[in-house]
């Protein structure tokens, strides 16, 4: 089998796959559609596996205890985020301090922002990172990316 690289060669396979040459049963529209789907489905399948393998990094500068990603500088939510950096999900925190990062954890709600740890914390609801302390400085973010196939370039 060979690699497909193009919206247009997984078209063309799956046309020939269904064998449906009528149009009116399954029209283009349909088959850009039951694409998408299945390759949903295949990256969700992936980032059950390992979500590092889509993941990708974005630093931002924060300088609260809170930051939100659809009207901060770096908009990763909304309808101003930019292609190819829109969160679909977030992985994972840091704090970066020079050439060194600290990893934040976690919290499950609002009220764990304000019990003691020794590990600093983040929660994120919404748009909105809320952290356990005032940050001043950049904060990485490991996060996947929602995919920025184009399923309607299925000319052949």
């Amino acid at each position: 089998m060979a690699g497909f690289m193009y919206v247009e060669d997984v078209y063309a396979f799956y046309r020939n796959l269904i064998q449906e040459a009528d149009q009116t049963f399954l029209s283009p529209a349909n088959a850009q559609l039951y694409l998408k789907g299945g390759y949903d489905r295949f990256r969700g399948q992936v980032m059950r596996y390992d979500p590092n393998i889509y993941s990708t990094t974005e630093d931002i500068t924060v300088t609260s205890n809170e930051y939100d990603l659809a009207t901060g500088a770096t908009k990763m939510l909304g309808a101003s985020a930019a292609v190819g950096k829109r969160l679909d999900r977030l992985i994972e925190v840091f704090k970066v301090d020079g050439d060194t990062t600290y990893p934040m954890r976690a919290v499950h709600s609002e009220q764990e922002l304000s019990r003691p740890s020794r590990r600093p914390g983040y929660f994120f609801r919404g748009t909105k990172l809320r952290f356990t302390f005032t940050v001043a400085g950049t904060v990485r973010l490991v996060y996947v990316p929602q995919p920025t196939v184009d399923w309607s370039k299925t000319t052949v």
